[in-house]
């Protein structure tokens, strides 16, 4: 179901105990615009998070899977920490690329979604624009987007970031819950193998792929069938008097040949 389904109750040192509560779904998340099942695998994480720190500038972006970007519009050097699942794809570029870049490898380079008809299917991504306060050594504000994940965002100074996603999926602005990850594990150089891009998830994008296929050449070869079906079992046209039966034709003594002005029981 996507969420805990009863309280479950964890042990912490010094007596304390937490208790995972169960969840309320929420229109909002960016699961209930994904239909495949790789799909929502991807997006939730199923292992411990390790976040990723790139560095941005004014004039690029970063861009998450093909479900989510964020361009950075305005302030100085960004150092952006990134909390998102194992399987979802990272990318940062130049902002004048992106939409070349979504439109050509989206679903192949960048995913979740894996599949180019369920990027297309999403529609044309919407803008939220979102300013945020950094510091040199820590992260003040996150940036969340609904139900995949969030960034913390460090580097002096006020910044404005476009945030893009789905039409109907939240984005908001809280406190940094992580502040201290870019400090402890330094900044990455961005490489396009750093995230999600293994044999294993090539050899389920190409299995789903040849699954859908598989599908396609099925309901095609159905589709023929039923319409050479439909012209054999298509009704013939005869003109009005066609004899049935050919004149001449002895047929067996239980049987009797009516005449077209003739009544069965053998009355004019």
């Amino acid at each position: 179901p996507g969420t805990t389904l009863h309280f479950v109750s964890f042990g912490l040192p010094k007596g304390f105990r937490l208790i995972d509560t169960p969840g309320i779904p929420s229109r909002g998340q960016v699961a209930n615009h994904l239909t495949e099942g790789i799909d929502l695998y991807s997006v939730i994480p199923r292992k411990r998070v390790n976040p990723i720190s790139y560095v941005l500038h004014t004039g690029r972006s970063f861009l998450i899977g093909a479900l989510a970007r964020i361009d950075q519009v305005k302030g100085a050097i960004t150092f952006v920490t990134s909390f998102f699942s194992m399987d979802v794809t990272l990318h940062v570029c130049q902002t004048s690329r992106v939409e070349g870049i979504l439109e050509r490898k989206a679903g192949t380079f960048l995913y979740p979604p894996h599949n180019e008809e369920d990027y297309n299917r999403l529609g044309p991504l919407v803008r939220h624009r979102v300013e945020v306060f950094g510091s040199s050594d820590r992260a003040w504000d996150d940036i969340v987007i609904a139900g995949m994940g969030w960034i913390a965002v460090s580097g002096y100074g006020s910044k404005e970031l476009d945030v893009w996603v789905p039409r109907g999926v939240k984005v908001f602005r809280r406190p940094a819950l992580m502040p201290q990850e870019m400090r402890h594990r330094g900044i990455t150089r961005f490489h396009v193998n750093h995230r999600a891009r293994k044999p294993r998830i090539h050899r389920k994008k190409q299995a789903m792929v040849k699954a859908r296929r598989d599908k396609q050449l099925r309901d095609s070869l159905r589709a023929g069938q039923a319409t050479r079906e439909g012209e054999h079992a298509a009704s013939p046209q005869m003109s009005e008097g066609t004899q049935f039966v050919e004149s001449g034709v002895q047929l067996p003594h239980q049987y009797t040949l009516v005449q077209p002005d003739q009544d069965p029981r053998g009355e004019p």
